[in-house]
């Protein structure tokens, strides 16, 4: 956990941590040059649990949380964000995931979000989470947890992407490793407190999004998908018979799905109005149950 100036929700979220049932764990805590150490801010700060390592000046969230790897010791890594909240079974699950799934190298969880009612569907299989990098990372950086034997093959952040470090550090070995999602919601991921970062988030995450579509190798094609297209930033539109190499292509609503999720999480995430139209383009192509799209419909 990286933090710096946090003090309204730190506590909250090391009390989760701490109270899981999942108790075989240490909490490495980088305090990226705090105005107040946290050391002094944190009511258990001495908790057996617990070491703080504190950065004289900040150094960014990306290379603290490379810090905070290169001190772990367990088996498995699991990410965490001072300002979200952890049901008490995280770990465990996560844990008892990755034993029973040798293949899976990194697994997120499903996900609730303050202020609630704004959350965003997420992919499970690990095909179409590949796909869904395209247009952003589909995984819940909070909820992430992954092999510590990744160190060694450099899996660590890339420091020039500060905010938006996630996306590139997953998306970079997205073609080596195999990614899951477990449909549990086992983060609660607060929006209101990352608005603020969301001006270089959103370009970063637009020179990401190009550097996978190029690496993809995805051709222009579809009217539909450049009208959808043309309200992510930096994405590009591509062809069906193409569809992100996850053995799909004779089902090309599998794509609208993909892209109608990724743009939910956009209009949402970043606060942007979807177009009513391009809701209902994505509806008639996404594969949803009628019962959804019902509601939708009305919430739209």
């Amino acid at each position: 956990m990286s933090v710096k100036n946090e003090t309204l929700w730190l506590e909250q979220a090391v009390t989760d941590i701490l109270s899981q049932s999942y108790s075989n764990l240490e909490l490495l805590i980088i305090d990226d040059g705090s105005d107040i150490p946290v050391e002094e801010s944190l009511s258990c700060s001495k908790h057996a649990q617990i070491t703080i390592y504190r950065n004289p000046t900040s150094i960014g969230q990306a290379a603290s949380r490379n810090f905070a790897f290169d001190k772990a010791k367990g088996v498995f890594i699991a990410i965490a964000d001072a300002d979200d909240r952890y049901h008490p079974k995280r770990i465990e699950k996560q844990v008892s995931f990755l034993q029973a799934n040798p293949h899976i190298h990194l697994c997120g969880t499903d996900f609730n979000t303050l202020p609630a009612g704004k959350s965003w569907p997420i992919f499970s299989h690990p095909n179409h989470i590949r796909a869904a990098f395209v247009m952003n990372n589909p995984i819940v950086h909070s909820s992430a947890m992954f092999r510590s034997s990744l160190l060694s093959q450099g899996f660590q952040y890339d420091t020039a992407y500060n905010t938006a470090e996630d996306y590139e550090l997953f998306s970079r070995f997205r073609l080596q490793l195999h990614y899951a999602n477990i449909k549990d919601k086992l983060v609660t991921y607060r929006l209101s407190e990352r608005t603020g970062a969301a001006g270089p988030q959103f370009d970063l995450a637009a020179k990401i999004r190009t550097q996978v579509i190029q690496e993809e190798q995805l051709e222009d094609c579809e009217k539909e998908l450049q009208q959808l297209a043309a309200f992510i930033p930096g994405f590009v539109p591509f062809s069906q018979n193409k569809l992100l190499l996850c053995q799909i292509q004779k089902q090309p609503k599998a794509l609208y799905t993909i892209l109608y999720n990724q743009y939910l999480q956009y209009t949402q995430k970043f606060r942007i109005k979807p177009d009513f139209r391009t809701i209902l383009k994505a509806l008639y192509y996404a594969k949803l149950p009628l019962k959804t799209k019902f509601k939708l419909l009305i919430k739209y």
